[in-house]
C-alpha cells in the first residue's frame, strides 16, 4: 500500500474587539522516515514535562537511542498497523501523538 502524504493545516487570527492580537498556524503531519532525530528529541521533550511518567528523562531518553529512534520513525512513516503524528506550530516541530 502507498501512502499519500498526511497534512492538515489550521489558521486563526485570536482577535479582541477587532484587533488582530495573534496569529498562529498549527500543521500535522505523519512522521516521515527521515525525521528519527525529531522523534528523539519530540520524545524527551515530552518527558520533562511535570506530568510525564516513568524515570527521570534522561534515563529514558537513553532507552531510546539515536538509532533506534531512526529505525521507529522509519517504520511508523510506512506502516498499516501503527503510526506517529507531528505538530507544527509556525513551521517548527512542538508535540507528536501515536496512533495505534
Amino acid at each position: 500500500m502507498t501512502h499519500a502524504p498526511l497534512s492538515v493545516e489550521a489558521s486563526s487570527l485570536l482577535s479582541e474587539g477587532g484587533c488582530g492580537c495573534m496569529s498562529w498556524t498549527l500543521t500535522v503531519r505523519r512522521i516521515v522516515a527521515d525525521q528519527g532525530g525529531v522523534y528523539r528529541e519530540l520524545r524527551a521533550e515530552s518527558l520533562r514535562g511535570p506530568y510525564a511518567p516513568g524515570e527521570e528523562p534522561e534515563a529514558e531518553l537513553l532507552n531510546v537511542e539515536t538509532d533506534a529512534a531512526w529505525v521507529i520513525a522509519a517504520q511508523r512513516a510506512v506502516s498499516d498497523e501503527s503510526t506517529t503524528f507531528l505538530l507544527y506550530t509556525e513551521g517548527h516541530p512542538a508535540g507528536m501523538i501515536g496512533a495505534y
